[in-house]
């Protein structure tokens, strides 16, 4: 699953070998302890311990579920993106949201604008071609946006 929050980025997984647990993986230190503020004491982030994710902190399920509910209560915002303020995350979450849009009904249009994709109407009147391009649902670009997603996580401040 993954999360994008006003506090970060995680991916929660189930743990290997305890069904009751579960370890919840950031890219960034900043975002894993914003996390851990939410998680029991003996939740400790933990640095360089696995995969392509550096941060981690394992917990119960129970934890999680209280974390998670902690999260849904610090909606307070009426438009997300506009709401995170940190410019590497914001920047982050906005080509995500980019990319994902292209799940939208295939009959969209997407139009490469620059730094992320935005949708447009089949009554655009815009003749200036060099702006327009044809549908982009290419799957090579779209990973591509994902994994310029992972450089921006990674990026030292």
């Amino acid at each position: 699953m993954w999360i994008m929050t006003t506090r970060g980025f995680f991916s929660a997984v189930q743990h290997k070998t305890k069904p009751r647990w579960l370890v919840v993986r950031a890219r960034c230190e900043d975002d894993i302890y914003n996390l851990a503020a939410l998680l029991p004491r003996h939740a400790v982030p933990v640095y360089g311990a696995g995969t392509d994710y550096p941060w981690r902190v394992t917990c119960t399920r129970a934890a999680w579920d209280k974390a998670l509910l902690a999260l849904s209560k610090e909606v307070i915002y009426t438009n997300f993106k506009a709401s995170i303020t940190d410019k590497r995350h914001h920047d982050a979450y906005l080509r995500v949201w980019s990319a994902l849009l292209a799940l939208e009904d295939a009959r969209d249009k997407i139009v490469d604008s620059g730094h992320y994709l935005t949708r447009v109407d089949d009554t655009d009147t815009d003749t200036d071609t060099d702006t327009d391009t044809d549908t982009d649902t290419d799957p090579e670009r779209l990973q591509a946006t994902i994994d310029s997603l992972f450089t921006a996580f990674t990026a030292k401040k």
